[in-house]
């Protein structure tokens, strides 16, 4: 199975834009890229009347640079110069992007051509958050979800001082583990070659060395497919490398594949506490102490499979500074689960058991200062469906792992 996201869009480069995705998407009713596109934009794109502070300042001067954008620049010139200082009418994620709080302020989302409005949930299908056809929420977007608060939903509704761009550790946990199931293959590869050649690094300077590498990888992965769908994926992937390639070395644009791939692959780990931006509002980048440490992890793991089943929450805990050690009560490690499968279930009572074991592996964590690792809950549900297995059921897959969970007496 190929680990590779090959559909980029620079427009989602903050992912609290996620948050309001899954909180408008419905695990029933289908939808479409254009209508939920049509709706994230018609949110954060609401102006309201706000105080010109000096953060607020520096980055209007520093994003609205271009000639369309003259009308604000002229705004924010008279609000200085009034005594005391006025106010400017601002779109909602200006608000928030603005914020000192945030790692990177860089990240508005626009749509010049109403054609372009479809590609904002384009990383939601792409994490898994949302199906790709239908647009239905998943079961990790539903886990998802379940770190989201009401009072960050709220804040898409109108101004508030909770910055919803702001990601929690909780949303750290499923948003990282979602991002190596999905592009682990190239992050490993990238960040170690990052990490030990590179001090500060720019967007363009990674998107120089991503064709190489990439290459490389379709290479060897060319010899060793056999399904369908990973051949019909790596031809996909060829073509598109091509154009990474020529682009090598030439002027910087910021869109196309070379620069948004390279995007895709440095601004939400800013939001992930793996980089940092010495220049929040520059596309210039170094790897702070933790993403050296989970570079490492990724160099060092012979399996990536491995690494996210036995290793990850381990590796997660020492990210956020969380001191933690294994769990050894197993009736607590089998409540937590049960209470993630009450949360995660579908209709009939069936939870994604990966998912399952990764909110209660959440919960244990930042409550508990446990580690419980996504294989450890494999072996604990196990355990408890042979001591009970009237109470507990599986549903499997034709090659026998365990896919889905049910509690039937909780």
């Amino acid at each position: 199975m190929l680990r590779i996201i090959g559909s980029t869009a620079r427009r989602m480069q903050r992912l609290g834009f996620l948050k309001y995705l899954v909180a408008s998407t419905s695990p029933q009713r289908p939808s479409s890229s254009v209508a939920i596109g049509r709706s994230l934009l018609g949110v954060v794109s609401r102006k309201y009347t706000t105080s010109i502070r000096p953060e607020i300042k520096e980055y209007c001067d520093r994003v609205f640079t271009e000639q369309h954008y003259s009308f604000i620049r002229a705004q924010v010139k008279k609000a200085v110069e009034q005594q005391p200082e006025g106010q400017i009418d601002l779109e909602l994620q200006d608000i928030y992007l603005s914020q000192d709080v945030l790692p990177s302020k860089r990240g508005r989302i626009l749509a010049e051509k109403e054609k372009d409005i479809h590609v904002f949930p384009t990383l939601a299908v792409s994490l898994g958050f949302l199906t790709p056809a239908t647009y239905v929420l998943t079961s990790r977007g539903r886990l998802f979800a379940n770190t989201v608060s009401s009072s960050e939903i709220d804040a898409f509704a109108k101004p508030s001082e909770v910055n919803p761009l702001v990601i929690s550790p909780g949303q750290t946990i499923v948003l990282l583990f979602s991002f190596l199931e999905a592009d682990g293959d190239l992050i490993g590869m990238l960040y170690p070659v990052i990490a030990k050649n590179m001090e500060i690094f720019t967007d363009y300077e990674v998107g120089n060395i991503i064709g190489e590498l990439l290459g490389n990888y379709l290479t060897k992965a060319e010899k060793s497919a056999t399904s369908m769908k990973d051949k019909t994926e790596i031809s996909k992937l060829k073509k598109t490398n091509a154009i990474i390639k020529e682009w090598k070395n030439k002027e910087y644009t910021g869109r196309g594949a070379r620069d948004e791939w390279a995007t895709l692959r440095l601004e939400p780990f800013v939001d992930l506490g793996l980089l940092t931006k010495p220049d929040k509002l520059a596309y210039r980048y170094v790897f702070n102490d933790n993403g050296r440490h989970f570079s490492s992890y990724l160099e060092t793991s012979k399996n990536l499979d491995s690494f996210l089943k036995d290793n990850y929450v381990g590796a997660i805990a020492q990210l956020l500074g969380v001191q933690a050690t294994p769990v050894i009560d197993s009736d607590e490690a089998l409540n937590s689960l049960k209470e993630s499968n009450r949360l995660l279930a579908n209709n009939i009572g069936y939870s994604d058991v990966t998912d399952t074991a990764l909110l209660s592996a959440i919960n244990m964590l930042l409550k508990s200062n446990v580690i419980l690792e996504i294989r450890h809950s494999l072996s604990i549900l196990k355990e408890a469906q042979k001591k009970n297995p009237h109470d507990i059921h599986f549903n499997i897959d034709r090659w026998g792992n365990v896919k889905f969970v049910n509690f039937r007496k909780l």
